[in-house]
């Protein structure tokens, strides 16, 4: 019985460390953020907050904007300041370009990645209902240019880079691997580097891939 009584005291004091454990580690891990809605993303006035704190997005790498309608007044001022110097087809192409340039920063970020996420798991008929439903002054092809921003981002995530997190879709690509990856005695540094020499033996070389291409041309594929 004295035996009985110990085990069950280590058992439970074991349990006991687990929980702990685990309160501990729920305690200290940072809250998941909350997700981004495409209409929020949409909404000139709707700034990004992530845990607490305000997403910024920049045109040049280094001319901040908090909101997108910051970025407005910002583009007509640039606009204007060419007055002189462009005609106003000219004006207008760099009207367009600035706008979606700064909306794509502020859909394409390392800091927080729902904004992208949201925009390309919605279809560009989701992405204009939400547009029209926008009750705030936008300038002239605002929608055109996050049809643009959307259009580009779903077409430039192939297999590797499928992740909803950037740095994710980052290290699947790049992230060197100091072993590396031995294949028919070669040896590949990364992942992308890997992936992208499983299509072509490193032997091949660009006329025997134009000779494999005229091969498969001339093949009646048909039946």
């Amino acid at each position: 019985m004295k035996e009985f009584s110990e085990n069950n005291y280590v058992r439970c004091a074991r349990m006991m460390m687990i929980q702990l454990a685990l309160a501990a580690l729920i305690l200290i891990s940072p809250l998941q953020a909350e997700p981004v809605s495409l209409q929020a993303i949409v909404t000139p006035s709707t700034p990004t907050l992530k845990d607490g704190r305000l997403v910024t997005f920049a045109l040049h790498g280094f001319v901040e904007f908090k909101t997108l309608a910051d970025l407005f007044p910002y583009v007509e001022s640039q606009t204007q300041r060419w007055k002189t110097g462009l005609d106003d087809a000219a004006r207008q192409r760099l009207s367009s370009e600035l706008l979606r340039r700064g909306i794509e920063s502020r859909v394409v970020s390392m800091i927080d990645e729902r904004p992208l996420e949201a925009l390309v798991t919605h279809t560009s008929t989701e992405l204009r209902q939400a547009l029209a439903q926008v009750k705030e002054p936008v300038p002239p092809g605002y929608a055109e240019a996050f049809l643009a921003v959307q259009e580009k981002w779903k077409h430039s995530l192939n297999c590797w880079s499928a992740a909803p997190s950037i740095p994710a879709r980052v290290l699947s690509n790049w992230y060197p691997i100091e072993e590396g990856i031995q294949l028919y005695g070669f040896s590949y540094d990364s992942t992308e580097h890997f992936w992208q020499a499983v299509k072509y033996h490193p032997d091949t070389t660009v006329v025997q891939l134009e000779e494999l291409l005229a091969v498969l041309e001339r093949k009646d594929w048909g039946p």
